[in-house]
């Protein structure tokens, strides 16, 4: 049973609404000067280590990770090598170069004006290769180095008997090896392609051209049953699981801030720069029918914000409300203060024509305060001393979520609060431990999906979420939160 539904969207194929005229032209101030408060402590994984990048073929010796066994400890390389013969899991980042030379990504360089092919394009090699785009050898795609860290001085250290006795941050500093036993540090590392950055982002002419627009979820990219992994998790399931989730969301707001950032600093920079970016706000604020009625007479449901009101990160911050409220049940012992400078950066954003210069200030203030959370969360990780989380921890996770969902008519949050409740289902013991969950979580799996067409192709967004399964999907939520409630201590 997957209970994970595909969550990488590309507009929903309905009307669409242009925006355009709704937003301010680029600020012609003079270039952006921003805030310069103490940062204060930062997390190790954030940037790129300046070394050279050594290609996948290093690691696999047979005496190092490429001992031949697919699954076996010492057989990682072999187990990340892409099946050529047989069809089943195996590890995507093995085939992110291939993927180039399909007919789909030679459309899209086409209908962006890139000359040759796309498995050579600059653009598309900063995600699909190693982390600079410039490798010798492009096609072993996102190898080694590019989530382990370039491997330059860690290649043979690593091997050393000192290497046990260093912390990880020392790991990453002097050497610029990424621990990726880190979670903070793991999925800082996904989001500089699952989410994108100043240097590798996926803007809305990629998305027009066909690119599918990112949908960041790490619990749920983790468990995906197509993805076989070359490691094993140290921590239990259910800690691994709501840690991971929890985790998860924090690294992708903070991508999702940066992103934000580097768009509105280029925004005052150059007045051509487009502003506000698309691909930052829901597909489904402008990529949905406008008027009572859609083509076919159907009702068009009711969203949470007026027409004209793009939805900034729907996905990535709609878990911001949980997450604040239980921060101290996944952390009982860290710090994390309130998040006063990121909650107004997310009312700014609420505007419907937000001033960059004003954007670029308060992001970059917002980076200081997430920072502070991940460098906070890293430290507790690393002490091993982290307590195991609370048997209760999934039902309150539950029920946060739920709580909140009939606010919204956005797909974007129903489907990213569905990830969060299964994350939750899971940590529980699924249904061997909470059968009255099940019915609640397979319904909710069924309505968000994709519908398919008469020809069995499924569509690339939810075409027919109109208000009859609106109203579905926030009864299941209902009825959900019903069944965790059963289970809450007095």
């Amino acid at each position: 049973m997957l209970h994970r539904i595909a969550v990488i969207p590309a507009a929903a194929g309905l009307l669409g609404l242009t925006l355009a005229m709704l937003y301010q032209l680029a600020s012609a101030e003079p270039p952006l000067s921003t805030p310069t408060p103490s940062p204060g402590p930062r997390p190790y994984g954030l940037g790129e280590p300046n070394f050279r990048q050594l290609t996948s073929p290093s690691c696999a010796a047979a005496s190092c990770h490429g001992g031949g066994t697919v699954g076996r400890k010492g057989s990682e390389h072999s187990t990340w090598s892409p099946d050529l013969l047989e069809k089943g899991a195996s590890d995507p980042h093995s085939r992110a170069w291939s993927v180039l030379s399909n007919a789909k990504s030679e459309r899209m360089v086409k209908a962006l004006g890139i000359e040759g092919s796309a498995s050579r394009a600059g653009l598309c090699l900063k995600c699909h290769s190693l982390p600079s785009g410039k490798s010798d050898h492009p096609t072993e795609g996102v190898g080694c180095s590019a989530c382990h860290g370039p491997a330059e001085r860690w290649i043979g250290a690593h091997t050393g008997r000192t290497w046990k006795g260093l912390s990880n941050r020392e790991k990453w500093e002097r050497y610029g090896f990424l621990p990726g036993t880190d979670l903070v540090a793991r999925n800082l590392t996904c989001t500089k392609c699952h989410v994108g950055d100043a240097e590798r982002e996926v803007n809305h002419d990629l998305i027009a051209a066909g690119h599918p627009r990112l949908a960041f979820e790490s619990a749920r990219f983790h468990f995906h049953p197509s993805y076989r992994k070359h490691w094993v998790e140290k921590a239990t399931p259910a800690d691994f699981e709501l840690r991971d989730w929890f985790v998860g969301q924090v690294v992708g707001w903070r991508a999702a801030t940066e992103l934000l950032r580097a768009r509105a600093q280029r925004a005052v920079s150059a007045a051509e720069t487009p502003w506000p970016e698309f691909a930052g706000s829901s597909c489904y604020s402008c990529h949905k029918t406008v008027g009572p009625t859609d083509t076919t007479g159907r009702a068009v449901p009711k969203l949470s914000k007026p027409l004209g009101t793009a939805s900034w990160e729907s996905w990535s911050i709609s878990s911001f409300d949980a997450v604040s409220e239980l921060r101290r049940e996944f952390y009982p012992d860290v710090a994390l203060p309130p998040m006063k400078e990121w909650t107004a950066l997310r009312t700014l954003m609420e505007k419907r024509a937000p001033e960059p210069k004003a954007v670029a200030v308060q992001a970059t203030k917002s980076l200081f305060e997430l920072d502070g959370w991940l460098a906070a969360i890293q430290v507790a990780h690393d002490s091993d001393r982290l307590p195991r989380t609370s048997p209760e921890l999934p039902g309150q996770l539950v029920r946060a979520l739920t709580q909140r969902v009939p606010e919204t008519g956005d797909w974007d949050a129903f489907a990213s609060a569905y990830l969060g409740c299964v994350a939750g289902y899971h940590a529980s013991g699924g249904k061997a431990r909470v059968p009255e969950w099940t019915g609640p979580i397979e319904k909710l799996e069924a309505e968000l999906k994709f519908p398919a067409d008469r020809y069995g192709k499924r569509f690339d967004g939810p075409a027919d979420f109109g208000p009859a399964k609106l109203e579905r999907v926030r009864k299941q939520f209902r009825l959900l939160a019903e069944a965790t409630a059963t289970r809450r201590d007095p």
